[in-house]
């Protein structure tokens, strides 16, 4: 069983924390984030013949989450946006995240989808999606002609 992590800005990633790791003075405490810059964390494991994805949405409700299955790839989809917007506040470091965030995975092909289970608590959004079993060799008789 194989799963793949989809990243589609990873060389992007790398090049911004490779030049961030060598700035050490003169940083200004405001912050200019956006969408790219903050990726849902994922765990995934085999457990019990299901594979439990578990993914962390801290300050997320549950209706600004949305995940979807299109053939085998999954995608957590997760949007909180900002309502009230005070121009006389000025953030001087702003680390919690708003906007649209999503993580795509590619699942293996023997999981039931069907009867996976969907749970969200405390900002963890698990997904319990149990594995099918695999076909078992047939033995086939040979008839004599």
């Amino acid at each position: 069983m194989l799963i793949q992590q989809w990243r589609a800005f990873g060389p992007i990633d790398r090049l911004e924390s490779h030049i961030n790791s060598h700035i050490k003075d003169g940083i200004p405490l405001k912050e200019n984030r956006t969408v790219n810059n903050w990726r849902i964390p994922i765990d995934v494991k085999r457990n019990d013949g299901s594979i439990l994805i578990s993914a962390s949405l801290p300050g997320f409700s549950k209706n600004e989450i949305e995940v979807s299955l299109k053939e085998h790839d999954l995608t957590i989809r997760a949007d909180n946006t900002e309502t009230q917007n005070n121009k006389s506040d000025e953030y001087l470091l702003r680390e919690r995240h708003t906007g649209a965030s999503s993580r795509a995975i590619r699942l293996p092909k023997n999981l039931d989808i069907q009867n996976a289970k969907l749970t969200f608590q405390d900002g963890v959004l698990m997904i319990n999606m149990p594995m099918l079993e695999r076909p078992k060799a047939l033995k086939l008789d040979i008839s004599a002609a």
